[in-house]
């Protein structure tokens, strides 16, 4: 690939990116034999984070530059104002560095770089399940740290189901944090969807609110149930590599 033709794939990328989610996908995930690995359009990484930094023709090229640094696992190409372009590689991936916005950038991170299993569920969105247990803040900025990920977000009767038989295993037994905030006498997605006007939402019924205070919503026992956001509990981030409606 040419640096002309790079520049109009990356001018591309940023254009469909700016379009938002409904008309793709939030993030791109390949697949390859050397190690997973996801496409954020418009991104890069902050000069601080860099640890190498190559010129480089095109996308593929920066690529192989990583795949050949051993402890690479994360890189980005980058079109410069002088025409030129630019390979950064580093050593860790998004959840150790705040990526940067760039229209005249891609960045790339691998699978490995992000702590937690990664599995594609039935509603064909990608679910990434940390180890650790964590607050509702943490929880939401841990994800959303990762470009094209969000804290889970829930709104057809298959992802409640999808949720009993995560939540009802003995490995992960306990409640899970969701994106769903009380407002007023309301109930809101992360997404500003009410609650009310989902599927799940016109068939599964929310316990009572308790104590004043708890305006965050948990998944618990099968139910809906407004918690403590300082409390640790297990959450999952999702990504959307389909475009599917989400």
């Amino acid at each position: 690939m040419t640096v002309d033709a790079a520049r109009l794939a990356v001018a591309l990328a940023a254009a469909l990116a700016a379009a938002g989610t409904a008309l793709g996908p939030s993030v791109h995930y390949i697949k390859s034999p050397k190690g997973n690995f996801f496409m954020a359009l418009g991104k890069t990484i902050p000069d601080a984070d860099v640890a190498e930094t190559l010129p480089a023709s095109s996308i593929c090229d920066c690529k192989s530059m990583c795949f050949v640094r051993l402890s690479c696992l994360a890189w980005s190409f980058v079109n410069l104002t002088d025409g030129t372009s630019e390979c950064r590689l580093a050593d860790a991936g998004p959840s150790e560095h705040l990526v940067e916005n760039n229209t005249d950038a891609v960045y790339f991170f691998l699978q490995a770089s992000v702590e937690g299993d990664y599995r594609f569920d039935v509603d064909g969105l990608l679910y990434l399940k940390p180890a650790e247990l964590t607050t509702y803040a943490s929880a939401k900025t841990n994800c959303e740290r990762i470009p094209g990920h969000r804290l889970g977000i829930y709104k057809t009767m298959q992802q409640y189901q999808m949720l009993g038989d995560f939540t009802t295993t003995t490995a992960t037994e306990g409640s899970l944090y969701m994106d769903l905030k009380k407002v007023g006498t309301d109930l809101v997605w992360g997404d500003g969807t009410r609650y009310f006007d989902t599927e799940i939402g016109q068939n599964v019924v929310v316990k009572p609110f308790g104590t004043a205070g708890r305006y965050i919503m948990v998944f618990w026992d099968m139910q809906l149930s407004d918690g403590r956001p300082g409390d640790s509990r297990q959450f999952m981030c999702q990504a959307n590599p389909l475009g599917v409606l989400w």
